[in-house]
């Protein structure tokens, strides 16, 4: 299971379940730092009923509690940072990655490995429209 640990321009944290698919499914952490909340979200292309979304979130959780080696009922007992330290160091590898998009470094959340402090420098990229402008992320050779 791919786990990835990320983070926003606010310092505000998120542990994301799977690779990308239909379904996103992540933690968040709650007040007290350790407990945490499910939550889900449904790209605008999916055809899925509530039900088959609830079994794929149901699903990953199981997933989760296979990885930390722990019943689903132990599940909600282990603490946010322990399942951020399984973050996976490259979900990537040997995979095509999108180019980034200067409009969503600002918004979105970061893949970032626990224990890492991102400034907020790190949200904003003015080497992207560079990047853009060569014509790299539209296939134009330049």
């Amino acid at each position: 299971m791919i786990i990835s640990h990320t983070v926003n321009v606010d310092g505000k944290r998120r542990v994301y379940l799977g690779a990308q698919s239909s379904i996103e499914t992540w933690l968040e952490p709650k007040s007290d730092g350790k407990a945490w909340s499910v939550r889900y979200a449904t790209n605008g292309c999916s055809y899925l009923d509530t039900q088959a979304i609830a079994a794929a979130v149901i699903a990953q959780m199981h997933q989760l509690a296979d990885a930390l080696r722990v019943t689903p009922h132990e599940l909600d007992g282990v603490p946010f940072d322990t399942i951020a330290d399984m973050h996976t160091t490259s979900n990537t590898r040997d995979r095509r990655i999108p180019s980034p998009q200067r409009d969503m470094i600002e918004t979105g959340f970061m893949v970032t490995p626990p224990g890492v402090a991102r400034t907020k420098n790190d949200f904003s990229a003015p080497d992207f429209h560079k990047y853009h402008t060569k014509g790299r992320s539209r296939g134009r050779k330049g």
